[in-house]
């Protein structure tokens, strides 16, 4: 199942501008990444949190001392959104898938101030990306001080 919502938002400047993470109800870990620009600089800063249980981890970066990050951040852009499919309508008969892990990205859309929340579950497009989002930044996480 995949859900979407765009609203029309704007962020201040220190809050997260994106986000996507990761829930795995069966392991019990979320981990998520936010992404905030570097006010006056051509800078990204992340921040990965992950919670297992009831430990959690804060660990930052950024585009300066990470090669991946401008690439993961880039590739937002090419994440291929499905189309909506209203239940009910033409005879689709489905129901909600309820395992598996949530994977979830929240950014800014081309349009003026307009931001899209998108949501599904394993084996899609965006379950994809954030995997290897993930994989790609592990290397470049220090812990937060």
């Amino acid at each position: 199942m995949i859900s979407l919502v765009l609203a029309l938002v704007a962020s201040a400047p220190d809050e997260a501008w994106a986000e996507f993470s990761r829930a795995d109800p069966f392991s019990q870990v979320n981990e998520t990444v936010a992404v905030r620009s570097v006010p006056g600089r051509a800078e990204y800063q992340l921040t990965y949190t992950r919670q297992s249980g009831r430990k959690t981890e804060t660990f930052t970066t950024s585009s300066s001392i990470c090669p991946y990050a401008r690439p993961v951040i880039g590739s937002m852009r090419g994440l291929s959104m499905p189309p909506l499919a209203p239940f009910g309508v033409d005879g689709d008969r489905r129901g909600r898938v309820q395992d598996g892990a949530m994977y979830t990205l929240r950014g800014p859309t081309d349009s003026s101030d307009g931001q899209i929340t998108v949501s599904s579950n394993t084996g899609t497009p965006l379950a994809a990306w954030v995997d290897k989002a993930l994989g790609a930044l592990e290397l470049c996480w220090r812990r937060a001080r």
